[in-house]
């Protein structure tokens, strides 16, 4: 059953009106038909190299998932689990625990920064040889992608807080005092396809969890299938340029 409620692609409808004429013409010649021709999840996994394994290792992902600050975020508004996979590839000498931390819903200021199916990443690049953190990738705001290569630490788990209500992460600067929250991991591999069948498809960028290396070089998990999701981008950096809709509270 496809999301029938308002969703992030309600908000990229939304946000033609009101960026510049300029703008969308600029953009206007990337669009495209959104039709599906078959099933949405091939070009996702058709995106994944021969070499890149994916594999729900959960003893694994539990080493590494990250610790959350949640305290201040109401119970009904909390993250129902974390939706995770490992990736491992000979042609890379890290191996990634991609995580989807997903929320039943997000609340936001307005209609346009409400919508359901929440889900919002945490990716950690691990040292295939050491088992020691290199890397950790995250949300900074709406998908666009905030990174450290020295993340606060509760052993080996990374620790964030978790800006509400738009659920995106910051570093948490005092890992050692902080009131956390063990979110419960769940196979990625259940829900992926899932997920982008109903309507997820549309969003994500293909490769961006099936191959994630490639995020190190990419500013967000956006598809940008069409031109309302470059103008969704152009408004989303415009709120974070003047700190409106959470944009003043960011790592980027």
């Amino acid at each position: 059953m496809r999301d029938n409620t308002t969703t992030r692609r309600g908000f990229l409808t939304f946000s033609v009106a009101l960026l510049s004429t300029s703008v969308l013409s600029g953009s206007a010649s990337t669009d495209e038909d959104s039709s599906d021709d078959g099933d949405v999840t091939s070009e996702h996994w058709d995106a994944s190299p021969e070499h890149v394994t994916i594999e729900y290792d959960e003893d694994w992902l539990q080493n590494y998932k990250p610790r959350l600050q949640l305290f201040h975020i109401p119970s009904e508004r909390r993250p129902q689990y974390l939706a995770g996979w490992k990736a491992t590839s000979p042609e890379h000498d890290t191996d990634v625990a991609v995580f989807f931390c997903y929320y039943s819903t997000q609340v936001g200021l307005t209609i346009w920064d409400s919508h359901l199916h929440d889900r919002e990443p945490i990716y950690v690049f691990v040292d295939s040889t050491t088992g020691e953190i290199e890397e950790v990738l995250y949300t900074g705001y709406h998908w666009f992608k905030a990174e450290t290569n020295d993340p606060p630490l509760d052993g080996d788990r990374p620790v964030f807080h978790v800006v509400h209500p738009w659920n995106h992460y910051m570093e948490h600067p005092s890992p050692e005092t902080a009131y956390l929250d063990d979110v419960e991991v769940e196979p990625l591999t259940d829900r992926f396809d899932v997920w982008l069948r109903n309507g997820w498809n549309e969003s994500l960028h293909p490769g961006a969890a099936t191959n994630p290396w490639i995020m190190r070089s990419r500013e967000s998990w956006w598809r940008q299938k069409d031109w309302k999701d470059t103008v969704a981008l152009h408004l989303y950096r415009l709120y974070l340029r003047l700190g409106w809709q959470g944009g003043d509270e960011t790592d980027l």
